[in-house]
């Protein structure tokens, strides 16, 4: 029976089962457990609509409302951009830095680097799990803990408890 939990949830959250979400077997399934993705929408208030653009290094340009970033992972060059567009987590891998990235989003203080590695949207329905030395965002909507650097904890719990 746990399994069976573990392995939905993982379909729900994980972005590689997109496709499956559409499918109306599945969708039947996920309404009789309560995992409908109209159960599992965030509780959080929604600003009037936005539209930010990421350019990259190489003309590719991105755009979708900051509000529905999840959460941004950098690797060397490249960064990937995870975001919610109607309760589907998407992702998409553009070849631009996280520093470069971070310099877009200043007018947005509720993307907050974390990590030397990833971007977090700080205001959706996080909560921080670990101790002093492995502190993590987790979310129930993100297939994924996000880890918190030690050079960051205090301000992270600041603006959290804010």
């Amino acid at each position: 029976e746990t399994g069976n939990i573990v392995f939905i949830g993982e379909l729900i959250h994980n972005p590689i089962y997109a496709e499956l979400k559409r499918d109306d077997r599945f969708k039947e399934m996920t309404s009789q457990l309560n995992l409908h993705p109209e159960f599992l929408n965030s509780k959080k208030t929604r600003k009037p609509q936005q539209l930010l653009t990421i350019a990259t290094n190489t003309k590719e340009i991105l755009e979708l409302d900051p509000q529905d970033i999840a959460f941004i992972e950098g690797d060397g060059n490249y960064s990937t951009v995870y975001w919610f567009d109607q309760s589907l987590l998407n992702k998409k891998i553009l070849r631009i830095t996280l520093k470069q990235i971070e310099s877009q989003l200043l007018n947005y203080p509720y993307l907050y680097r974390c990590h030397k590695s990833y971007v977090i949207h700080i205001d959706e329905d996080t909560q921080l799990i670990g101790n002093a030395k492995n502190l993590f965002f987790e979310n129930p909507f993100l297939f994924k803990k996000i880890p918190i650097s030690r050079a960051k904890q205090s301000e992270v719990k600041n603006r959290i408890l804010n």
